[in-house]
C-alpha cells in the first residue's frame, strides 16, 4: 500500500525519489508526467486530487481528510497485528481512528488548523472529557503540526521517543494566537515530545536525514525575508525576546529587534 505523503514538492523528480524512500519503486511507472507545477500553495485536497487521478487511485469522500488517511496508510505499515476502526462510534459523538494493538485500545482525533481557535479550544476540551469518560482511555489529539510518520505512531503507542514536528504548505500559522491557544499548542507538542532544545521553530526549516531532502523550507520563511510579511506571522500575542525564539525558525532570529 502506498505511503501518503503530505507533499508540496513542485518537480515530478522529487516526488518520484520520496516514492522510492518509502518503497513506492512500483508506483513510479504509473506517473505519467503529473501536472506538479505551480501547486506548491494549493489547498491539499486539489493537489492530492490531482496526484491520485494520475496514480489511478481512488479519491477519498470530502468527509475523511487527507491527513487521516496518511496516518492511517503509516499506521497499517507500523504492524500486520494493527486493527482500524475509522469514524468510531461514542455515544452521539464519533472518534477519527480507534486502534487495536496487541490487546491495546488507541483512540486518535487529527485536528486539523481550525481547531486552534479560543472557541473550538474549550468545545474541543468538553469534547474530549466526554469520550474518555465513555471509551475509559485517553484520546489522542493529534495536531496538524505533528509529522505524519512512523515514529511519531510509535509516540503515540507509548514509546519515549523524540517526536518530530512539520508544517509543510499550511497558510495557516500561529500568528496572534490567544494565551489558550498558545498553551494547546505547546502542551500538544509536548506530548509528542516534538519540543526540540531551541523550541519549535523547526517546523518550517528544511529538514535532511542523510543527504535526503525529507521536507523543504517553509516559503513563509524567504516571503518573511522578502519583506512581504513580518514575524508576527508566526509569532502568538504578546511575547518577550526569548519567547520569541521559541517560535520562530533560527534564521528569522535577527529579525525579532528589527520590529
Amino acid at each position: 500500500m502506498m505511503t501518503i505523503l503530505s507533499i508540496p514538492y513542485e518537480r515530478k523528480e522529487e516526488f518520484v525519489k520520496i516514492l522510492r524512500r518509502h518503497r513506492c519503486i512500483d508506483l513510479e511507472e504509473r506517473i505519467k508526467e503529473p501536472n506538479l507545477n505551480n501547486m506548491i500553495s494549493s489547498p491539499q485536497r486539489k493537489l492530492w486530487k490531482t496526484i491520485l487521478a494520475k496514480m489511478c487511485l481512488p479519491i477519498p469522500p470530502k468527509d475523511q481528510s487527507l491527513s487521516e488517511l496518511e496516518l492511517i496508510s503509516i499506521i497499517k505499515q507500523f504492524s500486520k497485528n494493527v486493527v482500524i476502526e475509522e469514524q468510531y462510534p461514542v455515544g452521539n459523538r464519533r472518534i477519527d481512528i480507534k486502534i487495536t494493538y496487541n490487546g491495546n485500545k488507541i483512540y486518535i482525533d487529527f485536528l486539523g488548523p481550525y481547531h486552534f481557535e479560543d472557541s473550538k479550544i474549550d468545545e474541543d476540551q468538553i469534547r474530549k472529557a466526554e469520550i474518555e469518560e465513555k471509551i475509559k482511555s485517553p484520546l489522542i489529539e493529534w495536531p496538524y503540526w505533528i509529522q505524519l510518520c512512523e515514529r511519531n505512531v510509535r509516540i503515540a503507542f507509548g514509546e519515549n521517543l523524540q517526536g518530530r514536528g512539520a508544517i509543510w504548505g499550511s497558510e495557516v500559522f500561529f500568528g496572534s494566537s490567544t494565551e489558550k491557544v498558545k498553551n494547546k499548542i505547546i502542551d500538544l507538542s509536548k506530548k509528542f515530545n516534538a519540543i526540540h532544545n531551541d523550541g519549535i521553530g523547526y517546523f518550517y526549516e528544511l529538514w535532511e536525514e542523510n543527504g535526503h531532502v525529507i521536507k523543504p523550507a517553509h516559503p513563509i520563511i524567504e516571503m518573511i525575508k522578502e519583506g512581504k510579511h513580518t514575524i508576527d506571522k508566526l509569532l502568538p500575542a504578546n511575547l518577550d525576546v526569548e519567547e520569541k525564539k521559541f517560535w520562530l525558525p533560527k534564521e528569522l532570529w535577527k529579525l525579532i529587534n528589527q520590529k
